[in-house]
């Protein structure tokens, strides 16, 4: 006896195989929007970050500019050089190029105290000094004597704009603590730039170098 196909056998798989099919067609749709849409998700949220960072590095570039925008503007007398005092500085014009302050306090918002001398100053109780002086025996180098017990030492590059020169610093812990700053420029003609910035820590002095410096990048020779 011979047995027939069931021709409703054959019909019902392959519904059930063309069901699959779709399934699968429309879950593997599904995986490849969803794939896209976290691709794009990720790609946005790096634009985003980056523009936050581009936002963020345009605003410190603006508050470092800002920085210094109310500062004072002072000259020497003789007009060699000007810069800006920051705010809380209380800064003296002796005669000649020499810039001198024994108030080094920073204080944002409070404007810099600038007063004239008719007297050269011969002291040693600056905390900022800026001169242009003729070369002396320590030459482009520090006014200290070196080496010396207790001290530390370093030199690194520093410049104003397209002027360059030496940034030395010594601490000095022999006698109580001391640091100094000082900034040497060549001018040529036998003459250079020399700003001291001190630091007396044994005397409860904050070390605010940044500041300074940001002082002394406004300086421009005339």
């Amino acid at each position: 006896m011979i047995h027939k196909p069931n021709p409703h056998g054959f019909s019902l798989l392959g519904v059930l195989v063309a069901i699959l099919v779709v399934v699968l067609l429309i879950a593997g749709g599904v995986y490849v929007w969803q794939r896209n849409k976290d691709d794009n998700n990720k790609q946005s949220n790096n634009t985003n970050a980056q523009t936050d960072k581009s936002k963020e590095d345009k605003q410190n570039e603006v508050e470092e500019l800002d920085a210094t925008a109310n500062w004072v503007p002072v000259a020497t007398q003789d007009g060699a050089f000007e810069m800006k005092v920051p705010d809380g500085w209380k800064l003296t014009r002796h005669p000649g190029n020499f810039l001198g302050a024994m108030d080094v306090t920073h204080l944002p918002g409070t404007r810099a105290v600038i007063e004239d001398s008719n007297t050269e100053y011969t002291g040693h109780s600056l905390r900022f000094r800026a001169s242009i002086t003729p070369l002396d025996d320590a030459g482009l180098g520090p006014q200290w004597a070196s080496p010396q017990p207790g001290l530390e030492e370093s030199t690194e590059d520093f410049s104003i704009g397209s002027l360059h020169g030496k940034r030395y610093k010594g601490v000095f812990t022999q006698d109580g603590r001391q640091t100094l700053y000082e900034y040497v420029f060549d001018l040529g003609s036998d003459k250079k730039l020399d700003i001291v910035y001190v630091v007396e820590q044994g005397k409860n002095d904050k070390d605010d170098v940044v500041t300074v410096e940001k002082a002394i990048s406004t300086i421009e020779l005339k």
